[in-house]
């Protein structure tokens, strides 16, 4: 049964080290056949197989006796005998290695993976579990103890290591056939297999091994590992790298402590990372990087014990140091990686609780980063890693809640939070200044005049959202204005060395004035004040993109616009802000809305001369959305009660929506129609236009109607609400259809001018209304001289449509006066000969009858002109 045990404890120890190397084997292999199909079928193409015979010579065979097996030599002649043209000779058997062709290349491709490299490693696998059966015959036969089973384990296993090396060396430089020998590997991982699984079961399964040898035995064995990678390829080494981080956790120990095990950690990562400097497989470096970095992880889960912040945090140290030192080919990786310690830096600081050994940690690793970013600048980007990861640590940081008594003067910084503050100013003042000297004489000063610039604004603002939970506070706002000077004083300085190179410089600290400039505004105002400092930042980021046009000040300038947007659009307490200050329009809606409009606009302007297209798109957008936030908003403060958030729509204030709503797109589409065809304008008076279509079509004819609602409507004649919810608009949409009509969209400007006429038609017919029933037009009943009143006044419309048909020579105005003049027909012979009686009724009946005559001799006079006669000719 003991055996048992230790059989699968040694294949799974097995199947653990060999499935990522398998795995990393096979994808190696995949790729490199890949490669070789490819080269293959290019000399095919090339036409590089064998030698071209020449066309001008003919090459002929003297036609051996039968029974003569010799070979015959060729001879060259320019004539063809007869003999030969008889009979066509064989052409000679190429040789082997001029067999070309897509599918022999495939067969022997497959044909080499096969043979000298997937039964090479099957050979190895099966050699190891040979040896294992080995020992199972020798336990069953009870010939030798568990002492003399695992001395030959590790006998044997050393000794295919050395004749795998033996071997290796007498191979040829290129292996068999031009190809790489995968033997000595194969042999080498089946010993080094043999090796671990006989120490550990040593230590593990028979006690043999105390837990100190038994670790020693095993990192033994996976650092050998390692450096063979350096004679025999990089599938022993990731046996090496995978076996000697899994040693650790195969081993258990009733006092774990932080320092061997991460002095074990970092030997293992640095022999890996000497081998990925010596031979460059990069995928080695993921498989390094990724076990050095889970393992604190793992500690501070399992593990973490006061004072473990020392040596974790000289690991981390270790670990950034060989990442400079590696020289990665490629800056992502490199970066990539960078950022992968600093992560496990922020769980070192927040699980030491904030202690001052893990923050002089931090101190150090942000040094070596950005020394290392400042001397090698093809990876310069490392500056970036350590404001990025400070601002996080700070907006993460665990504060506890203080109270203090009414009539305690809290200290300026209480003792439980100077950790936070020194931390905060410290590392502030330390990007600002060392951002500040690394730019004179780098590769891209601009880099490091952003990290000088934006890291103390990050940290200011952090720092002012965790301690005054952004409340008005003037002491914070003087921060602000004296980092804006600060960033004032180092722009100066750049500006004038700005032919030296520092153009990107000059801006990223002029970019951090208007930002800074920002901040304190932010920390000094509040409601529409704080949305109009933050709307000045964009026409200072076009005055600089101007000067230094640079693809941050766009990422800026875009997220600021769209922070203003937020506020001014989706912000739901926007309505709730006070409207007391000013009379009637002057208030804070207009500058609290107008000043971020302009802002945008001129900002959308200057951009657009600087090419960036997408930029100047999203300011004129917001620019066109806060002026119709502005009119709508000052119109529903000046026809309501004053309160913006009042649940009320009347009748009146949806008239002056639509008609302004209406006006903004009509401008918008002679814009269109004039040439300018970017994206705001174009969908703007599309968008705008059918919202105005929505509400008047469904709230001003059915839902609001004040026919059907009973709703007052003012009593003075024609200027009243129905002028604004019917009258206004009918104007303006006459006037669309007219645009739309010299644009040559006649389709669109029949239906616009159809709305314009329904519009006009119940304007008249609600006015005429109002006229006999008062301001509350359901009320009352119809009189007779209210019915004779439709008639005449739809008969005069009518009239009045046909005489701009006649001037402006439009056949859609007459049929549009048609129908009305058929209308009232209807209604007279409907209506009025039921309903009127005396005088009215025969005023209607002549009235109706006086216009269709005068209808039918406008017509003959205008429309419908008789043909003129043919002139006589001469007798």
């Amino acid at each position: 049964m003991l055996f048992d045990e230790v059989i699968w404890v040694l294949l799974a120890a097995g199947l653990v080290l060999a499935t990522p190397v398998l795995a990393i084997a096979g994808f190696v292999q995949a790729r490199r056949a890949r490669r070789e199909l490819a080269a293959l079928r290019a000399d095919l193409a090339a036409g590089r197989f064998g030698p071209a015979q020449p066309a001008a010579e003919v090459v002929t065979y003297p036609l051996p006796a039968r029974e003569e097996s010799r070979p015959t030599t060729p001879e060259v002649s320019s004539e063809v005998p007869p003999e030969v043209q008889a009979e066509p000779p064989l052409p000679p058997e190429p040789e082997p290695a001029a067999l070309a062709g897509p599918t022999a290349s495939v067969r022997r491709s497959l044909e080499e993976n096969l043979t000298s490299r997937w039964l090479v490693w099957l050979g190895g696998a099966t050699l190891a579990l040979g040896g294992a059966f080995l020992v199972k015959l020798s336990i069953d036969s009870g010939l030798l103890g568990p002492a003399v089973r695992l001395t030959l384990a590790v006998l044997i296993g050393a000794a295919l290591v050395g004749f795998s090396e033996w071997l290796r060396r007498r191979s040829p430089p290129d292996g068999t056939g031009g190809r790489r020998d995968f033997v000595p590997a194969a042999l080498s991982a089946a010993g080094l297999c043999m090796g671990f699984a006989a120490v550990f079961a040593g230590h593990a399964l028979y006690g043999l091994l105390p837990a100190l040898v038994a670790f020693a035995g095993l990192a033994a064995i996976a650092l050998s590992a390692i450096f063979l990678a350096l004679l025999q390829g990089p599938f022993v080494a990731a046996l090496g790298i995978a076996g000697g981080y899994l040693v650790p956790a195969l081993m258990s120990s009733e006092e774990p402590s932080a320092w061997p095990l991460f002095l074990y950690l970092l030997v293992v990562a640095a022999a890996g990372a000497g081998v990925l400097r010596w031979r460059g497989w990069a995928w080695l470096a993921v498989l390094n990087l990724a076990g050095a970095v889970a393992w604190p992880f793992l500690w501070f889960i399992a593990g973490w014990s006061a004072g473990d912040a020392v040596p974790v945090g000289l690991y981390l140290l270790g670990l950034a140091a060989m990442m400079v030192w590696l020289r990665p080919p490629a800056l992502l990786p490199a970066v990539i990686g960078a950022a992968a310690i600093c992560v496990v830096a922020f769980a070192l600081v927040r699980t030491d609780h904030y202690g001052a050994a893990s923050l002089v940690i931090l101190v150090l690793l942000s040094l070596l980063f950005c020394t290392a970013a400042r001397i090698r600048q093809e990876v310069d980007l490392y500056a970036v890693l350590p404001p990025v990861l400070v601002t996080a640590l700070l907006a993460t940081w665990h504060l506890p809640q203080i109270l203090y008594a009414s009539e305690v003067r809290p200290p300026i910084v209480p003792p439980e939070l100077e950790g936070f503050v020194f931390a905060a100013a410290g590392f502030a003042v330390a990007f600002a200044a060392g951002g500040f000297l690394a730019l004179w004489g780098a590769r891209r000063p601009g880099l490091w005049a952003a990290v000088s610039a934006g890291a103390p604004i990050a940290l200011l603002a952090v720092a002012y959202w965790r301690l005054a939970d952004f409340e008005l506070d003037l002491s914070w706002a003087g921060l602000g204005l004296v980092l804006a000077l600060l960033q004032l004083a180092a722009a100066a300085r750049t500006a004038r060395y700005r032919d030296r190179g520092l153009e990107a410089a000059l801006a990223a600290y002029a970019a951090g004035v208007a930002l800074a400039l920002a901040l304190a505004a932010t920390m000094a105002l509040r409601e529409a004040w704080l949305t109009v400092a933050l709307s000045l930042v964009l026409p200072a980021f076009a005055w600089i993109a101007g000067r230094v046009d640079l693809p941050a000040l766009r990422w800026l300038t875009a997220l600021f616009a769209q922070a203003v947007l937020v506020r001014l659009v989706f912000n739901p307490y926007v309505l709730d802000y006070d409207l007391t200050i000013g009379v009637g329009p002057v208030n804070w809606l207009l500058w609290g809305y107008g000043v971020p409009a302009v802002a945008m606009f001129v900002a959308s302007r200057r951009f657009a001369a600087l090419g960036a297209g997408a930029l100047a798109e999203l300011l004129r957008g917001g620019t066109l959305v806060l002026t119709v936030l502005l009119v709508s908003l000052q119109i529903r403060h000046l026809t309501g009660s004053g309160e913006l958030a009042a649940p009320f729509y009347p009748l009146a204030e949806q008239g002056l929506h639509a008609a302004a709503w209406l006006g903004i797109a009509l401008l918008l589409f002679r814009l269109y129609g004039g040439g300018v065809r970017t994206v705001v304008v174009t969908w703007g008076w599309r968008i705008l236009g059918g919202l105005t279509a929505a509400q008047l079509l469904v709230l001003h004819l059915i839902v609001d109607n004040p026919l059907l609602t009973g709703v007052p409507v003012g009593d003075r004649p024609i200027l009243n609400d129905l002028l604004f919810a019917f009258g206004v608009p009918a104007v303006l949409a006459g006037l669309f259809a007219g645009e739309a009509r010299r644009q040559g969209l006649d389709r669109f400007a029949d239906i616009v001018g159809g709305a314009a006429l329904l519009l006009a038609f119940a304007w008249i017919s609600l006015e005429i209304r109002r006229s006999f029933h008062g301001t509350v037009l359901s009320a009352g009943a119809d009189t007779e001289a209210e019915l004779y009143a439709y008639s005449a006044a739809w008969l005069a419309f009518g009239g009045l449509l046909l005489g701009l048909a006649l001037w402006r020579h439009s056949a859609v105005l007459r049929y549009a006066s048609l129908a009305v003049v058929l209308l009232v027909v209807a209604k007279v012979f409907i209506v009025d000969m039921s309903e009127l009686e005396g005088i009215y009724r025969v005023l209607s009946f002549m009235g109706l009858g006086a216009a269709l005559i005068g209808i039918g001799w406008l017509y003959q006079r205008f429309v419908f002109l008789p043909a003129k006669a043919p002139e006589a000719g001469p007798a």
